[in-house]
């Protein structure tokens, strides 16, 4: 019998809906707003240390064009088997860092309604 699991770190539950706002060139930002459909970045949560070695990268997806004057509704998920997925959990606050630079602020509203099952057959 053939049967299907879903790949760790990288299944439904890594995968989450989020509101962000984008820091501005003068706050420390990036000199322009992500023109592609998905951004990727750094994230830290807010309250959680980590290890100085230890960072989770993530794929945003823009869902609508990106602003610096209001909050942006992405799709985002960790890029990584084995990522934090338990982190990603409506209220829970976090950043989007290049090197030193805090890009964004973010804060999870919920898992995706919809989201695709990344299946592997066993």
């Amino acid at each position: 019998m053939k049967r299907s699991r879903v790949s760790e770190g990288k299944g439904p539950d890594s995968r989450a809906v989020a509101d962000i706002v984008w820091a501005t060139y003068d706050d420390g930002g990036c000199r322009a707003l992500p023109i592609q459909q998905t951004y990727r970045s750094v994230i830290r949560f807010d309250g959680v240390k980590m290890r100085n070695s230890e960072a989770w990268d993530v794929e945003v997806g823009l869902t609508e064009m990106p602003s610096y004057e209001r909050a942006n509704r992405v799709a985002m998920s960790f890029m990584a088997n084995g990522a934090p997925s338990h982190l990603l959990v409506a209220g829970a606050e976090f950043t989007l860092v290049e090197g030193p630079r805090i890009v964004a602020r973010g804060t999870v509203v919920g898992a995706p309604a919809e989201a695709p099952r990344r299946t592997v057959k066993a």
